[in-house]
């Protein structure tokens, strides 16, 4: 029987994985003259794997830092017409918003659109585009579903 080191290193194709370590060892004697031996081995990864394993995460930590900072970036365009709101009287918001129809020369434009494009608030737009409307300066054409 060849005996071999309990300290040896466990390897595969792709390389070690870990190298056993000793823990206890325990044996018992029994009467019969059976004697049982229990070995418990502990397996410590081995530097090879530890530094393949480094090596991935800070792969996965990079690409992770990149799609942040993408997503980042798409909040930032996201929430600057928000933080672009003018504070306007309803006289020149209402000046501004019939030019703005005037130059679309008859286009459809939506409240959200007019409210960006002029940065003033969704609500205030909707409101005197309504006005607007009742005071027959521009209509309001109705969306189809099909």
């Amino acid at each position: 029987m060849q005996s071999t080191s309990l300290n040896e290193a466990w390897s595969s194709g792709s390389g070690t994985f870990g190298v056993l370590d000793p823990g206890s060892f325990s044996t018992w004697n029994f009467s019969s003259g059976l004697t049982v031996q229990q070995l418990e081995v502990r397996i410590q990864p081995s530097t090879d794997l530890l530094n393949k394993n480094i090596v991935n995460l800070i792969s996965s930590i990079e690409a992770l830092t990149e799609r942040i900072n993408a997503l980042e970036l798409c909040l930032q365009e996201i929430s600057s017409p928000i933080n672009e709101i003018r504070r306007v009287d309803d006289e020149q918001a209402r000046r501004e918003i019939k030019e703005l129809f005037d130059t679309k020369h008859g286009e459809t434009i939506f409240p959200s659109e007019v409210a960006e494009e002029l940065h003033l608030d969704y609500d205030t737009v909707t409101r005197l585009l309504s006005d607007l409307e009742n005071e027959g300066q521009i209509k309001s054409v109705s969306a189809s579903g099909t």
